[in-house]
């Protein structure tokens, strides 16, 4: 009887051990993801990414204006797209959405400041202040998917990334990448800028390749570019923006600022004012991205040439914001590159922020720890040196006179 009782002790241990490992492995396993990638069309359309857990949904289309937005939407909606012969969108069925954002890139622009002294953070992008010889539009381009990564099982991750191929507008020629990658995992980017990754945002990445510059010849100082850059929300409050310093470099070295563009609702876009001129992303390849706040306007909006219009079917009620991204400074080497590369994060709830790493704390350490740790030395090592001397003296004053015959 008592080999018996404890067969079954020990089967009973077994059997909550299997349960326990197994569970701990579900748990493990982050937040569903369900992936639907490219409706209809094998070369252009629209990709997102819907975390069931959480009511998120994460889309990036290339019918008209590149756009990318995040829904907030209940757990039980889910997003039906149908297109038509013409590979454009004909009708979008989502129930209902608690929070709508993201942002538009309209043109691509070259410019080349009219004076010198310019301080964009005061003065409007405008004919004014800049020399605009050349506006791309980025709309109405059929791009074509150079990779396409899709790993829902496990990560949830999802990558696309297309290509125009020998853009041609107004002289202008050349070539431009997007990489748009969601997650349900929580990492960090592998190359530079390494942002975070969480299942709440999704990353961007530009590339603009071979662009034919016109305003730079021999006479003149180097032209920039430019991103003009409309941030549409349902959300009526206006965006606050804010730059946060930070002293860590060991996930983006020589940047020590953090920008974030904030919704009342809680979410946000999120970038280093940092591009790089080529793939090999370092410190001698990098140069500012800087970001300058256009107009404002608290109305509906009919954003007929991207996915918002035709997701709501034609009218949003929308607060647009437009801005500008400019990249490099007057006079800098890195200018007129022939690869520029730029990324950003849309997400939901706080944007990450980069930990003190251990390098970093060790070198701060070092720096301040010996100086502070001589001069506390040299504070005890005085300290007994006047006790000793004013033991001395004290010794030698008490002993007693004895004189010599």
């Amino acid at each position: 009887m008592s080999r018996f009782i404890v067969y079954e002790m020990r089967d009973n241990l077994l059997l909550i051990l299997t349960s326990l490992i197994f569970t701990t492995a579900l748990s493990t396993q982050g937040p569903k993801f369900k992936c639907e990638l490219n409706y209809k069309h094998s070369t252009e359309g629209v990709y997102t990414v819907y975390d069931i857990t959480n009511g998120i949904m994460h889309v990036a289309s290339f019918v008209g204006d590149p756009t990318f937005m995040i829904y907030r939407t209940n757990k039980s909606d889910s997003l039906k797209i149908h297109c038509n012969e013409s590979k454009q969108i004909t009708n979008v069925a989502i129930s209902s959405y608690e929070l709508l954002y993201g942002f538009v890139i309209r043109n691509l622009i070259e410019f080349k400041v009219q004076g010198s002294g310019v301080n964009f953070n005061r003065q409007k992008f405008d004919n004014n202040t800049v020399n605009l010889f050349n506006t791309t539009s980025l709309s109405n381009l059929k791009y074509n998917i150079t990779s396409l990564g899709k790993n829902c099982d496990e990560t949830g991750k999802i990558t696309v990334s297309l290509q125009q191929k020998n853009i041609s507008s107004n002289y202008t020629q050349m070539n431009i990448l997007f990489n748009f990658q969601a997650y349900s995992s929580e990492g960090r980017l592998m190359n530079q800028p390494r942002y975070a990754y969480r299942g709440n945002n999704s990353v961007i990445g530009i590339v603009i390749k071979d662009y034919q510059y016109h305003l730079t010849n021999t006479s003149n100082p180097a032209s920039r570019l430019a991103l003009e850059l409309d941030f549409i929300r349902n959300d009526k409050s206006q965006l606050f923006y804010s730059s946060v310093s930070n002293i860590d470099d060991e996930y983006t070295p020589a940047v020590f600022l953090q920008n974030t563009l904030s919704l009342r609702q809680g979410g946000y876009y999120y970038w280093k004012p940092i591009a790089y001129v080529a793939q090999d992303r370092t410190v001698e390849t990098s140069m500012m991205a800087t970001y300058l706040n256009g107009t404002y306007t608290n109305s509906t909006v009919k954003l007929n040439t991207t996915g918002f219009y035709h997701y709501l079917q034609g009218n949003i009620n929308a607060s647009l914001e437009r801005a500008f991204m400019l990249f490099g400074t007057d006079g800098d080497s890195t200018l007129n590159a022939d690869y520029v590369y730029f990324r950003m994060e849309l997400g939901l709830g706080t944007p990450p922020t980069d930990s003190i790493s251990l390098p970093l704390i060790i070198a701060i350490g070092v720096g301040f720890g010996l100086p502070v740790l001589g001069l506390l030395l040299g504070v005890v090592g005085m300290c007994f040196f006047m006790a000793y001397k004013c033991c001395f003296r004290k010794s030698t004053r008490n002993a007693r006179y004895v004189m010599i015959n």
